[in-house]
């Protein structure tokens, strides 16, 4: 009975037998592995937190503002473009205007000048003439003087319109000798190629038919502009007092 009872005990004195340290927890056995330990981070001051989350939002506001500060340049650039340019283009237009006016002022001007008689009805059976001179009326020289003329009738309904092609349509040209200068005229003379005879010239003098006088005449100013007039009268009898006159035709007339 008292070997049964030593043997129980498990040794020298009595209760159960004491529980491994920690430490002999700890160490694995021969051929087993360690135990993982749970390792929980370190908390991070809240002040260090606050700062990791506002310095990406500080720079992202930075970014926002610097764009839209290159955009507002950007706009004020094309703006100051679009004024520059507009200022520039009424400059532009502004010097134009003053160079043609001073042009227009100063160029040439040429037309018919007219005096009476212009268009010579002649005795039966020779040919009918005319006379008027080319003036000019502007304050410099008209240079490479050019004319054409064309002596119409007798008409007893003219056409005007087809006559007025004619003399617009016109491409035969005279050259004068010299040019003339401002204030200065020359004379244009011709005589027709065909005569009249007693009828016709009754039917001319009591305006049952008419004799035309068109032309053109081409010129270039001291600018190198070159210029176009033209001019179409009609034999009229009774004008200027009763003495040998005319009247202008109802048609427009050219003069740039």
């Amino acid at each position: 009975m008292s070997r049964s009872k030593k043997g129980n005990s498990g040794g020298k004195g009595h209760g159960p037998a004491p529980k491994p340290k920690p430490q002999e927890e700890a160490n694995p056995r021969p051929g087993e592995s360690a135990p993982l330990t749970e390792i929980s981070p370190s908390p991070c001051p809240k002040q260090q937190r606050n700062g990791s989350q506002q310095k990406p939002a500080f720079w992202k506001r930075l970014g926002f503002w610097k764009g839209l500060l290159e955009l507002a340049a950007f706009c004020i650039g094309v703006y100051a473009v679009h004024v520059y340019k507009g200022q520039w283009d009424a400059s532009l237009k502004a010097n134009k205007l003053t160079s043609d006016n001073f042009k227009a002022s100063e160029r040439a001007w040429v037309n018919a000048n007219f005096a009476s008689p212009v268009i010579v009805l002649p005795e039966a059976g020779k040919a009918p003439a005319y006379h008027f001179m080319l003036h000019n009326y502007g304050q410099s020289p008209a240079l490479n003087v050019r004319s054409s003329v064309h002596l119409i009738g007798p008409l007893p309904s003219p056409d005007y319109n087809a006559i007025q092609a004619k003399i617009d349509g016109s491409g035969i040209f005279e050259n004068t000798s010299t040019p003339i200068f401002n204030g200065q005229e020359i004379p244009i003379s011709h005589r027709s190629q065909y005569s009249l005879d007693a009828t016709d010239i009754g039917h001319i003098t009591r305006m049952e038919s008419f004799m035309i006088l068109g032309g053109k005449v081409k010129y270039f100013d001291i600018f190198g502009q070159e210029h176009t007039t033209t001019f179409c009268i009609i034999y009229n009898p009774i004008s200027f007092e009763h003495t040998e006159g005319w009247s202008g035709c109802p048609t427009k007339q050219m003069a740039d």
